[in-house]
């Protein structure tokens, strides 16, 4: 394998030299180094990721040194078709990038391209970027990611720990798109400026990230190139498919971890029987796609894209569509049919509307011939249109629509990928179409560039040379003609675009009949209020189609106030969405209950909730905390709340009931804190451990103490509290301030210390110690604190790493520091015994601390719980209200 690293000498010596020499670049990874290739800096093969089979991407590991990119990283594993490549050429481990600039020290629009192939095969050796950041002032970025059964292999329904296998290769292209954000400004690139581009698959792949909620904030421009082939993967379809690849392997879903193991060739192998067996194999030239490429799952992907437009919260952006004349269509130049003769075969395909079809494509291309008219794209364009106006009805950015029709001396077509040797104006990589390149083939491909740049910079794509071109409606179809001779079009087609619907898309309307996946919706428990849904739903589960919108309008009845909306895999939530408007959409994507809580408005009053603040994103999920400010709070002590839920489910919303009646006497700011969920639960490739989940807790406190003056937080007097999981949290970062360090936990023998999530930019872990020294209380709810329930509850076979979880074992002596603590249990809990809680409430005394261990009389588990059922609620108002206010009595002693 080639070196890609140099001597820490070099690495110096290159680091010294940075902001000299343009070919040497510090990214957040480690230092780069890029070679000069036809008149730009190029940056090829920096790695953007880590994969681990089936699993989201994680960072890429940092590295030593220089890592010298000059060639191509590894492609996706796919079909090679006999042909043997190194490690080099083609891994598993393919998440790298391409970078192309000519100013490292500029600022300008960046244009993220995705390859062809499908989501099957293909990579970005096949469009290089060097003229288009040469010619057009622009920065190119382009990616390979992973693909077919590697990135798309749906085994959600055998193991939570799969939970997104189904969607990793467009989680990889998210990952790079994040990479570009922190990394792009280094090159010369804006990050606040980035069109994402892509043609056939890679027009798939734009369309798709348009319908994924974490790429909303991560490009700006999109721009979809003959990419409108329908991927009718549903969840039923994907999990099918997964399923039947492990009977195909042989392996039993209890053994699924076996598949890390099989070698990719059979694993394709065995994922293209499955297919047959299954669902069925998608024949060449099909309206439609399937198979190992995106499905939706309601929270990577929401929706397929072109069905017919995009997922709403990208409608702000600036977007270009369009197509070649032949695309895929076989042509039949060569062969120069007659009009008999093509009437013959078009007879077959548009029987009695035969004659019609001909006056409208005569309509359309008046100067037409016989092989055009068999020979004309029949799958992109019809599709395109209906995009083209659903956009004009819905989105709330321009809409640009274009058709390349310049025809390749070689074949006569203007075929299927023809068009990018002009966009990207790389004409001589493209000696196939185009043996020899003229005068007006160059001015074509300087035209479309500057075109296609001038869309990435200002969202126009207007250019000097090139007709006026307004924005596409339904009613004046405009669209550019790209060829020797560039012209404006007002739906030139529309009647040939209606017959080829009825005729050419019979199979993907009968596909859809027999596929349409159904979910169930039910109304929520609604106390002291009520919701409208459209269309309809009752307390009784009915089926729905997927996808299916519901519009939800919650009022509240006198005397009380909407306190929020939501959707619930049942109430218990395993899955659980709030909405914090009384309007609000809920798009069907799994068996939901939907449903609004309502409150008495003195619950509401008094304080402002600032709801997820982000913190930190270690792994798949962001993590994030609920802010409760009082008004006009200047300088007050703030309570960090952390949720319950065995580590393992729940959010910070769960806590907020707690957080309302501590926040309500205007004495404190209460923040109600997210971690990440232990093990896989949250997706993660590296399953998550309890000293993962402290240091989130730490690196939350650090971020709210980071941001204190714009809470009204005195940053220097805190408390912590929290039950269950939470109670054990919170009394492990109380009493293990002193383990906040950088060595890693249990890394090293007889080293336990616990690295916070977050740190603000600049500080040392010294610094970060004595900042949490700021906690001077805490009250445990009904946790786990003794090393041996640890070790029970975890399953840790380490008894050193389970004493070091253990807030017992690390009770600080109050002569070193005090920290109070203020001990709460249900006394018919059936999970926490009376007898852990006293253990460690005598520990705290032997230690010299201040303590309370109160038994709640009549109350079992997690009553400082508040959802949006009326049992939870009750348990609250009985146990969880008057024990909180007991609970900010004690605060107030150690703060008032």
């Amino acid at each position: 394998m080639k070196k890609l690293v140099i001597s820490l000498v070099s690495a110096l010596f290159a680091l010294c030299s940075c902001t000299e020499n343009p070919l040497v670049v510090k990214t957040a990874g480690g230092i780069v180094q890029g070679i000069e290739q036809e008149g730009t800096y190029a940056f090829l093969g920096i790695p953007y990721a880590s994969v681990t089979r089936f699993m989201p991407p994680q960072p890429a590991p940092e590295w030593e040194g220089v890592r010298v990119c000059d060639h191509w990283g590894p492609q996706a594993m796919q079909n090679v078709w006999g042909r043997e490549l190194t490690e080099d050429e083609m891994s598993e481990n393919c998440t790298v990038l391409n970078v192309w600039t000519t100013d490292v020290k500029a600022k300008k629009p960046v244009m993220f391209w995705l390859h062809g192939g499908g989501f099957d095969s293909g990579t970005s050796e096949w469009n290089p970027g060097m003229g288009l950041a040469r010619e057009d002032d622009v920065v190119v970025v382009s990616v390979n990611h992973r693909l077919n059964i590697m990135g798309f292999l749906d085994l959600s329904a055998c193991s939570p720990e799969y939970r997104y296998s189904g969607n990793v290769g467009m989680m990889d292209v998210i990952a790079a798109l994040k990479w570009v954000r922190d990394n792009i400004s280094k090159f010369g690139g804006d990050p606040d400026n980035i069109t994402v581009f892509g043609e056939s698959g890679g027009g798939g792949k734009v369309g798709t990230l348009l319908c994924m909620p974490e790429a909303k904030d991560l490009f700006h421009k999109a721009i979809i190139m003959s990419g409108t082939i329908l991927n009718v993967n549903d969840r039923k379809m994907s999990q099918a498919l997964g399923k039947a690849v492990l009977d195909e392997l042989g392996i039993p879903v209890e053994e699924i971890s076996r598949i890390n193991d099989v070698p990719y060739k059979e694993l394709y192998a065995a994922g293209q029987r499955a297919m047959a067996k299954s669902i069925g194999t998608r024949a060449p030239g099909t309206p439609m796609m399937w198979g190992f490429g995106p499905t939706p799952d309601g929270e990577v992907l929401l929706q397929q894209p072109f069905q017919p437009g995009f997922a709403d919260f990208s409608t702000g952006k600036p977007l270009m569509i369009g197509t070649t004349f032949n695309e895929l269509q076989r042509l039949c130049y060569d062969q120069n049919p007659t009009m008999d003769e093509a009437k013959a075969q078009l007879r077959q395909i548009f029987g009695d509307e035969t004659d019609a079809y001909i006056a409208a494509f005569a309509d359309a291309y008046p100067s037409y011939s016989p092989a055009d008219l068999l020979s004309v794209d029949r799958l992109f364009r019809p599709k395109t249109v209906i995009t083209s106006d659903w956009l004009s009805e819905n989105w709330k950015a321009p809409v640009y629509q274009y058709m390349f029709t310049w025809k390749s001396p070689v074949n006569g077509g203007s075929v299927h990928g023809h068009e990018l040797k002009f966009c990207f104006n790389t004409l001589d990589h493209g000696l196939n179409e185009l043996p020899e390149p003229t005068e007006a083939d160059q001015a074509l491909a300087d035209i479309m560039s500057l075109s296609w740049s001038n869309f990435a910079r200002t969202g126009n794509p207007n250019a000097e040379g090139l007709p006026e071109w307004h924005t596409y409606t339904a009613d004046n179809g405009e669209m550019m003609v790209f060829d020797y001779e560039c012209r404006i079009r007002n739906n030139p087609d529309r009647a040939l675009q209606d017959i080829q619907n009825r005729h050419c898309f019979e199979q993907l309307d009968k596909f859809r009949a027999e596929h349409t996946e159904y979910f169930k919706a039910a109304l929520g428990e609604c106390t002291h209020g009520s919701v409208e849904v459209t269309p309809e739903i009752g307390p009784e589960a009915a089926e729905f189609p997927a996808g299916t919108v519901f519009h939800v309008k919650a009022t509240a009845d006198p005397g009380y106030e909407f306190e929020c909306g939501y959707d619930a895999l049942g109430v218990q939530f395993g899955f659980y969405h709030e909405y914090y408007t009384q309007e609000f959409d809920v798009k069907l994507g799994w068996n939901c209950t939907i449903g609004a809580s309502f409150v008495e408005p003195e619950r509401l009053q008094g304080y402002t909730c600032l709801h997820d603040i982000v913190y930190a994103k270690p792994g798949v999920k962001e993590l994030r905390y609920d802010a409760y400010i009082p008004d006009g709070a200047k300088g007050l002590p703030g309570i960090v709340i952390i949720h319950g839920g065995g580590w393992r489910m729940n959010c910070q919303n769960v806590m907020k009931g707690l957080a309302r009646e501590l926040v309500a006497d205007g004495r404190y700011v209460v923040f109600s804190i997210d971690y990440r969920w232990a093990g896989n639960a949250d997706g993660d490739a590296e399953p998550n451990s309890i000293a993962d989940i402290i240091g989130d807790c730490y690196g939350a406190i650090l971020h709210i103490q980071e941001h204190a003056s714009e809470y009204g937080l005195d940053a220097g007097r805190l408390a912590v509290t929290g039950d269950s999981a939470g109670g054990h949290l919170c009394a492990a970062v109380a009493n293990m301030v002193e383990m906040v360090g950088d060595r890693g936990f249990g890394v090293k023998p007889g080293v336990y210390e616990y690295m916070p999530t977050y740190m603000p930019k600049g500080w040392s872990i010294r610094k970060a110690r004595r900042s949490l020294l700021a906690i001077k209380a805490v009250a445990p709810n009904y946790g786990i604190f003794d090393a041996g329930t640890m070790a029970r509850f975890t399953g840790a076979e380490d008894t050193a790493a389970a004493e070091a979880l253990a807030p017992i074992c690390h009770i600080p002596d109050a002569s070193v520091r005090q920290i109070p603590h203020w001990i709460n249990r249900g006394t018919l809990d059936p999970i926490i015994s009376e007898e852990s809680t006293a253990e460690y409430y005598r520990a705290l005394l032997d230690a010299g601390q201040v303590a309370y261990n109160i038994q709640v009389p009549g109350a079992v588990h997690a009553y400082y719980d508040w959802k949006s059922d009326s049992a939870t609620k009750e348990a609250f108002i009985k146990f969880g209200a008057p024990y909180a206010r007991q609970m900010e009595d004690f605060f107030n002693t150690i703060f008032y």
